[in-house]
């Protein structure tokens, strides 16, 4: 029998039978084989990033590959992640439905972002905390593992896309990601590509994201694409690429994209359609929507403003914040390095100062004119709790009024999640 090929990625529409749609996927690029039948048990690592709609993999697509897995005879299916710093994965898991569909379907949860660590060299990156579980079961018994990669088709206004590659962030300890999050993120990401290869990686394109990783209420005519797809190969580079062309994204302009690549050919990956799939409505791009509140102003650094940490998570959590949660501004942003110093002498605050460069450059003088009250800081490279806190508290957003839960299973949720040994940078509070 002809082996799979690594370089060649299948697409397709998936109609109204989800397993069914996986089951084909998987037989296309196994040939009817089923490796991870021959493994102790299978991870998957979904991108599970918040709980706003269309960030993560749909609980149904997550609920259906568990299934398929353990009609198989597999034993311990376990889906694990980690997600975005601000929040906590046992809260994802709750609200998004995630957790529920893993249980129902015969799964097993772990949240990476809780329990014991390990440190484990990721090259440049240098010495990098990450989950015991990772370490114990995809680094020193690697062999017996079979490991899925299942990221949700989006772009993403600090990378381009989130697919396969990015998808893998979620394995460096949250308290870890901050400091590696400026325009070093893309070497980053290569790094933990180098430590963790995935057997299998999958795309969920039910609903396809557009314009950054966060959709805003409002704008999901240019948002969304109901493109009801799924893409499927064995190689994390060829997959991701097949993604981007197929939304008209280059490949080779995504930095960590093009760092991964062992080979040039694996940018231009050999794609089977295995049935007819729509063109999206538009190309995607990285480039958030023009929207704002009107009464935040922003003063961006001329000289240096990392896209990967200091500039984009707080413009893109400001925009969430406004057009999803009702937020306010009446507050100026320094951002970067390189600002006009009469336009800071002329701010009457409030003013959030991020990152380091504003912070060095005009955070002090703010201060020592308009004193504690009126000045607040993110310090440090995407310190994204301390931003989402700040930006929380002078937009009037309050975490109990935004929850989509209760406010007792809220509280229940952390406190499990504190005693199962948080290891997450939690922004809500």
């Amino acid at each position: 029998m002809t082996p799979p090929n690594p370089k060649k990625v299948f697409i397709l529409k998936t109609g109204d039978d989800l397993k069914a749609a996986l089951r084909r996927l998987l037989a296309e690029i196994y040939a009817d084989e089923k490796p991870w039948t021959k493994t102790r048990g299978v991870i998957i690592k979904p991108n599970a990033v918040n709980f706003e709609p269309y960030v993560y993999v749909e609980p149904a697509v997550i609920g259906a590959l568990v299934s398929i897995l353990k009609d198989d005879g597999v034993k311990h299916v376990t889906v694990a992640e980690s997600c975005t710093n601000g929040s906590f994965t046992r809260l994802v898991f709750d609200i998004t439905g995630i957790g529920k569909a893993v249980k129902a379907a015969g799964g097993k949860c772990v949240y990476l972002d809780e329990g014991n660590q390990a440190q484990i060299d990721m090259g440049s990156m240098g010495k990098v905390p990450i989950s015991r579980f990772l370490a114990d079961t995809l680094l020193l018994n690697r062999d017996e593992y079979f490991y899925i990669n299942l990221a949700k088709l989006k772009t993403h206004s600090m990378t381009t896309v989130t697919l396969c590659l990015k998808n893998q962030w979620g394995f460096v300890s949250p308290k870890e990601r901050g400091r590696l999050h400026n325009d070093f993120l893309h070497e980053s990401i290569r790094e933990v590509y180098r430590v963790f290869v995935p057997d299998l990686c999958l795309i969920e394109g039910l609903i396809a994201t557009n314009h950054g990783h966060f959709p805003l209420k409002g704008f999901e005519d240019q948002n969304l694409w109901q493109a009801g797809i799924l893409i499927g190969g064995l190689n994390a580079v060829a997959v991701d690429s097949a993604a981007c062309r197929l939304v008209q994204i280059d490949p080779t302009s995504v930095k960590h994209i093009k760092l991964s690549a062992a080979e040039d050919d694996l940018l231009d990956p050999e794609v089977v359609y295995l049935n007819l799939v729509d063109a999206p409505p538009w190309p995607f791009t990285a480039e958030l929507l023009p929207y704002f509140p009107s009464d935040v102003v922003v003063h961006k650094g001329k000289e240096r403003c990392c896209i990967e940490g200091c500039w984009s998570n707080p413009m893109c959590t400001v925009q969430v914040l406004g057009a999803n949660y009702g937020g306010h501004g009446g507050f100026h942003m320094f951002l970067g390095k390189g600002h006009n110093v009469d336009e800071v002498d002329s701010c009457k605050g409030p003013a959030l100062v991020v990152g380091p460069c504003a912070q060095e450059e005009v955070y002090d003088r703010l201060l020592n004119r308009l004193g504690k009250k009126k000045v607040f800081l993110s310090p440090g490279h995407n310190n994204l709790k301390k931003t989402i806190r700040l930006l929380m508290q002078l937009m009037g957003v309050n975490v109990f009024n935004a929850s989509p839960i209760p406010l007792y299973k809220f509280v229940g949720i952390y406190i499990k999640h504190l005693l199962s040994g948080s290891k997450a940078d939690i922004g809500f509070f």
